[in-house]
């Protein structure tokens, strides 16, 4: 049986594809927020760490905005209030 490599996550992506990606106008042109889960048991914080770091090394001048809840993975189902008000301020 013949195994098929995955492909490696967005974050994960080379210099060169992120370099690319924001010239052409995608990821690293607009301004992004990532939303930390500080209870989440599916993504370690060392993962949201990871998943906040590379895309920001790639794009130095426009880095995440980062902000916490402490909540589960599912924010929308454990703090729908919290969750609501943290989006409300991104207008």
């Amino acid at each position: 049986m013949t195994r098929r490599s995955a492909s490696p996550p967005q974050a994960l992506a080379s210099a060169r594809d992120a370099e690319e990606r924001s010239e052409s106008g995608g990821p690293g042109r607009s301004p992004g927020t990532h939303l930390r889960c500080a209870r989440d048991r599916a993504l370690a914080s060392a993962l949201q760490a990871l998943m906040i770091r590379e895309p920001d090394a790639f794009t130095p001048g426009n880095a995440f905005t980062v902000d916490t809840l402490e909540s589960s993975h599912s924010p929308f189902a454990s703090q729908p209030q919290k969750l609501a008000a943290l989006l409300d301020g991104l207008r």
